[in-house]
């Protein structure tokens, strides 16, 4: 997989939701005009409500980041293709890559403002993009440079008074897709015109109408602001009640009017049928209102120019109480040290009861397997979960009963060429914790599968052991394995920050406190890893020389709560 795909899909987390203050507050309050143009029904829907700093960011990302040269293959690839519509899209990513050379260039490129806001949203099916524009000649120059060099013919047309223009994208069965450029008022639009939609529809995005309904009107962001505490720069959601009604056509939406129409152009205008029986219209109705919508938005950052620091949290939204109920009591135990970037090369952590998995999946097979569908496929799904047996499961774990959570960090590795040039361990600290309710039956047990470990006694009192004995392999001269029994936490560790953390364990109370916890500083972990290249002269291979300068930490942490699922994200990152 691409290293900075990796890198990318960790940033937009956070940066997808990104927010920008210059006070330790700020309000949540919605102040944007442009939300007065969104349909209330619009199924999909990202917005950076206000003001961002684009350049200030641009600046403080590791060249690497900023993909200069990710799109290389691809545009070789389209330009050795004689379609004109391989050709302009060819010369737009070859403009798109040259502006990522600097903010001035991106700008130059595409006329965004110091200071970005931008809305994402469909009508529909149909995509719309809207970004604040500082300058409008600069975006018409560049889509125009790239439609004159493919051989397409661009018109600019006029609906009252808002100029728009048509770039011609021609495919096979003389099947037409516009791509629509517009300015309005210092705002750009970008969307697709295309037999699916109607001229009220391209109204709409052009923002000339405003819809019946407009998503101001419904008050669904401050809403999600006010319940997840946001803080009101930066929001997105996918509502999927708006999806599963346009599926079943159980009321009336354009989503539902677009894939209607799409059905009929591909031939299969019956596809849908199977769920818009009166039976699956309510059953898929009454499964999706459990969880209605997947919403993010933004709740921290700081930007300076030298580091930039972001907090940001997704929501998979639940109504299911008795579900969540069940599923929150899987929860484990986290140590305090897996909860937030600490200066970690790594960290994983997961919080779990192990002695409730089985009960929970009992719970939730038994509830589908008694559910009252009507609707076929439903039963269908539902016939066959009913000979499903859980024996295994229950017997697997039963061993393991009594655990509430393990979790690994790794806070230094150092590596160092011995005379044949080879990596070896010069330095390493890290800890490994069992948490349980029973922690001396866990080691019980252990040592009948460990015979090596029967001889060593774990103090009461806290103190840490030498298991370097116990180890049936040669280890590295200075490395020395502990283990400790800190309260209810079994800790094996080694190196001093390690041991420093281990201390701290026996002062947290044995609680469920959350369940999946990961952190990572990409650039402590690439040094060793680089390293081991460098002493045995191999090549790098490209995937890791592209994280070799990546000055960014990544925590996330997944927990069931009783909004549903949530996962908070942070990112920090350093100029290099």
């Amino acid at each position: 997989m691409n290293a900075k795909l990796l890198t990318g899909c960790a940033i937009a987390v956070a940066a997808g939701v990104l927010i920008y203050t210059q006070t330790e507050t700020s309000s949540a309050s919605i102040e944007l005009a442009q939300l007065d143009y969104v349909p209330a029904d619009t199924p999909l829907f990202y917005g950076q409500l206000k003001p961002f700093p684009y350049s200030k960011y641009f600046d403080l990302l590791p060249e690497q980041m900023k993909g200069a040269d990710d799109l290389t293959p691809l545009i070789e690839n389209l330009t050795t293709n004689n379609n004109k519509n391989a050709q302009f899209l060819a010369s737009l990513l070859t403009q798109y890559q040259a502006s990522l050379s600097s903010y001035d260039a991106l700008k130059a490129a595409w006329g965004f403002a110091d200071d970005y806001k931008g809305l994402a949203y469909t009508i529909g099916l149909m995509p719309v993009l809207r970004y604040q524009l500082d300058d409008e000649t600069a975006l018409f120059n560049t889509i125009n440079n790239s439609a004159d060099k493919a051989g397409i013919n661009f018109t600019t047309k006029t609906i009252e008074g808002v100029d728009y223009t048509t770039y011609p994208l021609v495919f096979e069965d003389d099947i037409t897709i516009n791509l629509i450029v517009s300015v309005k008022d210092k705002w750009a639009t970008i969307t697709f015109d295309t037999k699916l939609n109607t001229s009220d529809d391209l109204r709409l995005a052009l923002a000339i109408d405003k819809p019946s309904k407009s998503l101001t009107q419904t008050n669904k962001l401050n809403n999600y602001i006010a319940k997840y505490s946001f803080d009101g720069h930066s929001v997105a959601y996918i509502d999927h009640v708006e999806i599963a009604n346009a599926i079943t056509a159980k009321t009336p939406s354009r989503l539902g009017d677009m894939l209607d129409e799409l059905l009929q152009q591909l031939g299969n205008p019956q596809a849908f049928d199977i769920a818009r029986t009166p039976q699956c219209q309510n059953d898929i109705t009454n499964l999706v209102s459990y969880w209605p919508a997947s919403v993010t938005g933004s709740t921290y950052i700081q930007v300076t120019n030298s580091d930039a620091h972001f907090k940001a949290d997704a929501i998979l939204q639940s109504t299911a109480t008795d579900i969540i109920k069940t599923l929150k009591s899987v929860r484990g135990f986290v140590p305090e040290h897996t909860t937030q970037l600490d200066g970690q090369m790594l960290s994983f952590a997961y919080g779990a009861d192990i002695s409730k998995i089985p009960p929970l999946i009992n719970i939730l097979s038994s509830a589908f397997k008694k559910a009252e569908f009507e609707c076929a496929p439903l039963v269908d799904l539902q016939q066959q979960t009913q000979d499903t047996n859980l024996a295994a499961l229950s017997m697997m774990t039963a061993m393991a009963n009594g655990i509430q959570g393990v979790s690994v960090s790794v806070q230094d590795l150092v590596l160092e060429a011995d005379a044949n040039q080879q990596p070896q361990l010069k330095a390493f600290d890290a800890l490994i914790t069992l948490s349980a309710t029973d922690p001396d039956n866990l080691l019980f047990t252990a040592k009948g599968f460990l015979p090596a470990l029967a001889d060593i006694e774990i103090p009461e009192n806290g103190d840490a052991v030498s298991i370097n004995t116990a180890i049936p392999y040669p280890l590295p001269a200075g490395l020395d394995i502990k283990l400790a029994k800190k309260g209810k936490h079994l800790v094996l560790f080694t190196g001093e920050k390690s041991a420093t953390i281990a201390n701290t364990l026996s002062e947290q109370a044995l609680e469920k406190n959350g369940f999946l916890n990961t952190a990572v500083d990409l650039n402590s972990l690439m040094t060793p890893v680089i390293n081991v290249f460098k002493m045995t002269g191999q090549v790098l291979p490209e995937q890791l020389d592209q994280l070799k300068n990546q000055t960014m930490s990544v925590y996330f942490a997944t927990d069931i709560k009783d909004e549903g699922i949530v996962v908070n994200s942070e990112i920090k990152i350093t100029k290099e």
